[in-house]
């Protein structure tokens, strides 16, 4: 459970550092990747759910001396909140896969930096006849 919970702490720091990139930068790659980014984080935080769950479960089943069978259990308030922390890096991603989208043709750019930045590039080599 540590391992997952640490893997998705360095993930959020990372998704929120290029957010701030991505959001400094117009490039449509950098939102495509800080989207990604976001979907990745996401299902980190579903595995440290399900780890929960099946740590909780497994432990009502083999270890009577350590949940006694009248005992209730409850998730309380850090279980929800975990839920709707997943709902809203879902919606982030696709808020950034959305805004992510490539310009294409002829369109006012509110800055020329902006416009620059949204021109094609040609990668690789370029074949000479």
């Amino acid at each position: 459970m540590t391992a997952f919970s640490t893997i998705l702490v360095l993930l959020l720091m990372l998704t929120f550092v290029c957010g701030l990139y991505s959001i400094r930068e117009f490039r449509y790659m950098y939102k495509r990747l800080t989207g990604s980014l976001y979907v990745l984080s996401a299902a980190a935080l579903l595995v440290c759910i399900e780890v929960l769950n099946n740590v909780v479960r497994h432990g009502k089943e083999t270890l009577p001396g350590f949940y006694p069978r009248d005992a209730k259990h409850s998730y309380n308030l850090c279980y929800v909140l975990s839920w709707i922390i997943f709902i809203s890096l879902i919606i982030m991603a696709f808020l950034f896969f959305a805004c992510g989208r490539k310009l294409k043709g002829t369109f006012d750019s509110a800055t020329e930096e902006e416009g620059a930045s949204n021109r094609p590039v040609l990668l690789g080599r370029s074949s000479f006849h």
